[in-house]
């Protein structure tokens, strides 16, 4: 038992602390504590418009290609779907850049966490419904490649923008990787199984780093 009291603490504090972030409970401390330092935070959201909008617009036009080559309707859907989404995003980074005031309330940034969340989550589930449709539907070789390169390209991006929000981070890790994964395990290619292993690892390499 003494020798294993030094571990004790840093096991406990990393648990306490993943499940405090999952629960949301670390964000909400310090909105309260910190109103300031909360609406840098927000800032960060929507920092950068333009490549967060043309990386939007490529996603959108992945769905398009894998329509293009398989002719298979999910595609248009979905590539319909992201379009409409983009739009509604770039909406609300206008309506933000506009809003912005000296000594916003913590209900108003609040607000706008939400907006930014909902949007960046619907388009994290299009992405990730577009890998498992390329990948559980389809035999397109290069509809896989691209949409397992946009899948894991989306995840890191989005690892680096927002680690600062490790919930948001990891539900939408869930989102693109997810149904990548459940798209390689049910695949009929040789191996691709295997490959979803990966895929669950690179999912837990990024939880590890955002923490």
């Amino acid at each position: 038992m003494t020798f294993a009291q030094p571990h004790a603490k840093p096991i406990r504090a990393m648990r306490d602390r993943i499940a405090g972030a999952l629960a949301g409970v670390g964000g909400r401390r310090a909105e309260e504590e910190d109103v300031a330092s909360y609406a840098l935070l927000i800032a960060s959201l929507f920092s950068s418009p333009t490549s967060l909008l043309l990386s939007n617009v490529v996603a959108t036009l992945v769905a398009v290609f894998c329509w293009r080559v398989t002719e298979e309707p999910a595609f248009a859907a979905l590539g319909a779907c992201a379009g409409i989404i983009v739009v509604l995003r770039a909406r609300t980074i206008v309506l933000y850049r506009r809003w912005r005031p000296a000594n916003p309330t913590l209900a108003e940034l609040r607000r706008w966490d939400r907006a930014f969340m909902v949007g960046a989550t619907a388009f994290a589930v299009t992405v990730g419904l577009t890998c498992f449709t390329a990948l559980a539907f389809t035999h397109s070789i290069p509809s896989h490649i691209i949409t397992i390169v946009l899948g894991i390209a989306f995840s890191s991006g989005y690892v680096a923008r927002n680690a600062a929000r490790p919930s948001f981070v990891i539900l939408q890790l869930l989102c693109f990787c997810g149904p990548m994964a459940a798209g390689l395990a049910i695949a009929d290619e040789l191996h691709y199984s295997v490959i979803a292993w990966f895929i669950a690892l690179y999912i837990a390499t990024n939880v590890s780093i955002v923490f």
